[in-house]
């Protein structure tokens, strides 16, 4: 499994170093957005990666060598959502170092700090675009995918498009604010629900991206 992350990782190195790039980009392409600014940076940078790994996959053929191997496939289904959360983390990094040296620099570009809420909205949006993409990857591999990523990509960002129009309708996350303050009034409970609900719709996703790579033909 380690191996698997490790190799994702280490043959996206020119990647990398264009998606912290593109990034910061964002950071200030976004800034309209408003305290969505972040989920949108992150989805984007990850999404990017994601797919980029897929391609790269795709175009040596790598499934055909790890079936070889014997590698379980719901490992090399299971090394594609950690490695999200590992862009994730990657992220939010990147998002805190260009936000503090644009403080530094005095550079005039708005940032947001990174609060709960906005850092609760970016890991489910991640979360939700691994969710939905990668049982369809799975299924009909990257290059079936091509014109499914295109619209998948636009459907994001008219989604958190429309988040932002949303919450700058009012006080920016007003209604995560009062979500916030219903998980305050009973909080444990409400934690261990949510968390229960977003882990079975992420063991869904997962259990059918490994139903579909195991169903799929090589």
């Amino acid at each position: 499994m380690l191996n698997l992350i490790i190799k994702d990782i280490s043959i996206q190195k020119k990647q990398f170093i264009f998606a912290l790039l593109y990034f910061g980009f964002l950071i200030f392409a976004f800034q309209s957005f408003g305290q969505v600014m972040f989920s949108a940076g992150i989805v984007a940078f990850i999404y990017m990666l994601s797919m980029t790994s897929c391609a790269n996959e795709d175009k040596v053929r790598s499934d055909i060598m790890l079936n070889s191997l014997a590698v379980k496939k719901a490992n090399i289904v299971l090394q594609k959502y950690i490695s999200v959360y590992i862009y994730f983390v990657m992220g939010v990094i990147t998002y805190i170092v260009f936000s503090k040296l644009i403080q530094i620099l005095q550079i005039p570009i708005k940032t947001y700090s990174l609060t709960y809420e906005v850092f609760i909205t970016g890991l489910i949006a991640s979360s939700f675009m691994a969710g939905l993409y990668f049982p369809l990857y799975f299924k009909f591999g990257y290059m079936k995918m091509r014109i499914v990523n295109f619209v998948l990509f636009f459907l994001i960002f008219f989604g958190i498009s429309l988040l932002s129009r949303y919450f700058q309708g009012g006080k920016d996350f007003r209604f995560l604010a009062n979500l916030v303050k219903l998980w305050e009034s009973n909080e444990l409970l409400t934690i261990i629900v949510s968390g229960i609900i977003f882990i079975m719709l992420m063991l869904a996703s997962f259990s059918l991206a490994v139903y579909f790579y195991k169903k799929r033909e090589f």
